[in-house]
């Protein structure tokens, strides 16, 4: 049996001190969701007829958003540059909360542009709804009106909405 010398034990010593001390320090991982499952707070996309969960990990709550009907009047990218236009494209969403309440949210993006962050006011913002304790985001809408499909609209089940809705 080999026996160790003072400089082994204590090289040995500090390195077990030093594990148990680091292994009190380990921060709680971030927690996971499944997928379709997403946290308030976080950005997140959204079919056309699909429902999300949403998950308050702040008040342990559970909430759903479905997607359901677009209304896009938003002029195709090569018109933009030639006329001003607002023209919104707008979404309707439902809200359902763990209780089983539920709220019907319209949602819009600027037609022209690209979109700042939510409910920022400058030149480029997209503008949120404040309700039910939560500021909603309609942050991007695919696909954009493109002049190569002049002839064809876009079929609503191709919509994607970008959302993302924070506590007030």
């Amino acid at each position: 049996m080999k026996t160790l010398n003072t400089t082994e034990m204590r090289i040995r010593l500090i390195l077990l001190t030093a594990f148990l001390s680091l292994a009190g320090c380990v921060e709680d991982p971030v927690p996971q969701v499944d997928n379709g499952e997403y946290f308030i707070g976080e950005v997140f996309y959204a079919n056309f007829n699909e429902c999300v969960t949403l998950v308050d990990s702040v008040e342990n709550k559970i909430y759903s958003l479905c997607f359901d009907s677009v209304s896009d009047q938003r002029p195709y990218w090569s018109q933009c540059i030639l006329i001003y236009c607002i023209c919104p494209a707008e979404v309707t969403v439902h809200w359902v909360e763990a209780d089983g309440d539920t709220a019907a949210i319209a949602l819009s993006i600027p037609g022209c542009g690209p979109t700042g962050a939510c409910g920022v006011e400058d030149m480029n913002y997209t503008p949120s709804v404040d309700t039910l304790g939560f500021r909603f985001c309609l942050l991007q809408l695919d696909p954009h009106p493109d002049t190569d499909n002049i002839n064809a609209p876009i079929d609503q089940n191709d919509y994607v909405a970008k959302i993302q809705i924070t506590w007030l």
